[in-house]
């Protein structure tokens, strides 16, 4: 009940984030103020505003982006899932998919880069209190960053290295057949 109202709560607040920017950015227009922060905050919602009027206008794009979204999010617990299930499979799926979540959420804290520290141990602490020894919890919490944050780092960086590596072979060739 709880995780639905919160869903709700998150729906509303999206709803008017992308559809009513607008008359928040008219609102904000009309007060008359020398204050730094409330002009900023001004500044930046109208460009929101005609940011989401650009989104609103591509409503197939939008509903395509939104579905691949939630795609991508229901895969990371059920990457948990699977490293879970191996050791311990009485933890119930609804507990793994919050704890995925909630360690996100938490990794979110702006201490360190990337929610370093503050994600494995949320999710090493949630996974300990529904049963998982202490090492199982904080070895399935390294494998399970490793496969969502590192791996996928270090692949964007080889594939963006290999781009590079190919494009400045590219120029060489040109520059080499020019003269």
């Amino acid at each position: 009940m709880l995780i639905f109202l919160l869903l709700i709560v998150i729906g509303t607040f999206l709803y008017y984030l992308l559809f009513k920017t607008h008359s928040l950015s008219l609102r904000l227009a009309r007060i008359k103020t020398a204050r730094r922060w409330l002009l900023s905050l001004s500044d930046w919602v109208e460009d929101f505003a005609g940011q989401t009027a650009s989104i609103r206008q591509k409503r197939g794009e939008w509903i395509l982006q939104f579905v691949l979204a939630l795609l991508i999010w229901a895969i990371f617990p059920l990457k948990l899932i699977l490293l879970i299930f191996p050791h311990n499979n009485s933890i119930p799926l609804l507990v793994l998919f919050g704890t995925t979540f909630v360690s996100y959420f938490a990794g979110m804290i702006p201490l360190l880069p990337g929610g370093l520290g503050t994600f494995e141990t949320t999710m090493s602490g949630l996974l300990t209190i529904y049963g998982l020894p202490l090492n199982q919890a904080v070895a399935i919490t390294i494998v399970f960053r490793f496969i969502t944050f590192w791996f996928v780092l270090l692949l964007s960086l080889l594939l963006i290295g290999s781009e590079r590596i190919i494009l400045l072979a590219q120029r060489r060739s040109t520059d080499v057949s020019r003269q």
